[in-house]
């Protein structure tokens, strides 16, 4: 059953990628501060649906994982204004950053992140920052067909603008058929 003036589309997101080997993940002193900072501030709610049941802290643009992947150097010096390019994995040679490379929308989402100060070989006083935080709750963080780490980016994304009365997913349309026969 589908919804009226709404289609489905179904799509198996499948995953192969490399992580660099790491030690367990134990959460930092600067994980443990952000996050009493976040419940502190009054803020810690979900980002998108602003309950605040179940809220858990989500890596927004880096996850602790990836840290010795990331080039840290090269962040610090773009977003300070020392370097205009960029190593192109796919090319495998250095090129020029044009001005739509996400490395500006991500400075530009992470301004309130002191780059300057920014030490890259102590990485997680990035990524285990305010900067790099999303509060989310269970549901839009890790359950199937709503949570980030299950869904597109794009398609999770939209879950925090829809309209009054829009299904999302099926599992919305089947409560709500089960609200309605209650």
């Amino acid at each position: 059953m589908t919804p009226a003036h709404e289609h489905e589309k179904k799509t198996t997101l499948t995953e192969d990628v490399f992580y660099p080997d790491h030690p367990p993940r134990t959460e930092s002193a600067t994980f443990r501060h952000t996050k009493r900072a976040m419940k502190a501030s009054g803020e810690y709610r979900c980002a998108v649906c602003g309950t605040d049941e179940k809220v858990e802290d989500h890596h927004r643009f880096i996850e602790w994982a990836f840290c010795d992947a990331i080039d840290w150097y090269w962040i610090k010096m773009v977003a300070t204004g020392q370097c205009d390019t960029v190593w192109s994995h796919t090319m495998q040679k250095e090129v020029k950053l044009s001005k739509l490379h996400v490395i500006y929308d991500f400075l530009k989402l992470t301004s309130d992140f002191d780059w300057m100060k920014f030490e890259p070989a102590h990485p997680e006083t990035f990524v285990d920052s305010p900067a790099n935080m999303w509060p989310l709750c269970e549901l839009h963080h890790r359950a199937a067909n709503h949570g980030i780490h299950a869904e597109s980016f794009p398609i999770w994304f939209a879950q925090a603008f829809l309209k009054k009365g829009f299904i999302y997913s099926p599992d919305e349309l089947k409560a709500r058929h089960e609200h309605a026969g209650n």
